[in-house]
């Protein structure tokens, strides 16, 4: 009796939502060393996979020079047959960090001073206080502040420290700390003494236009 009905068919819907799985990596840090920094510690912390599914995890998180860079982690379900499955799942991530903190070098500039005499005044010595660089690595350090006219300057200090290829690492690995020196130019005394004189009253003035610098 079909051929009596119109049929409308409005479909449904069969929805699956992925299953939520939240996994931690552990954090990890350490003073620069020029080696790389890495923790392949993780867990799962909330959610597990279907029986039979087996959730494999791999932590690439790396570093190497100072600063900090998440842990982070590729994951990936197979079913018993070993099909790809990670699809169904859906992963939230609670990311360690991985820090690096740099050397500190702690240095000291010598102080300088004179009276002012038209030439620069540049004071070389410099103190290493702390720290030390890494094997293979090599250090130039300078002063490289001169005073000239009168008044108080900082004795400022160059730094530059190279791997063992030769780059420049300064700011990858290492902090510099520098206490800086004075470099004072005193003002140059000048006397001015005028010459002394005398006379009987004439009714004109009396000068003395002499004088002398000492």
């Amino acid at each position: 009796v079909s051929a009596y009905y119109a049929i409308t068919v409005e479909s449904g819907q069969l929805t699956i939502k992925p299953r939520v799985i939240t996994v931690r990596t552990e954090s990890a840090q350490k003073i620069y060393d020029d080696t790389p920094l890495e923790n392949p510690q993780w867990s799962i912390t909330s959610g597990q996979v279907v029986d039979g599914h087996t959730l494999t995890g791999e932590v690439i998180g790396s570093r190497i020079y100072v600063g900090s860079t998440a842990n982070d982690i590729t994951l990936t379900v197979t079913d018993a047959q070993g099909n790809n499955v990670t699809t169904n799942y859906q992963f939230k991530k609670d990311l360690g960090m991985l820090t690096i903190d740099p050397i500190v070098l702690k240095f000291k500039t010598d102080s300088g001073e004179k009276v002012y005499d038209g030439t620069n005044l540049h004071v070389k010595g410099c103190q290493w206080l702390e720290g030390s660089i890494l094997p293979g690595h090599q250090i130039v350090y300078s002063t490289h502040s001169q005073a000239l006219y009168a008044g108080t300057y900082p004795n400022k200090l160059s730094v530059q420290i190279t791997g063992t290829d030769g780059t420049d690492i300064t700011k990858l690995g290492y902090q510099i700390e520098v206490e800086q020196g004075q470099l004072t130019i005193h003002k140059r005394p000048i006397t001015f003494t005028s010459d002394s004189a005398q006379k009987l009253y004439d009714g004109y003035p009396l000068t003395c236009p002499k004088y002398s610098l000492t």
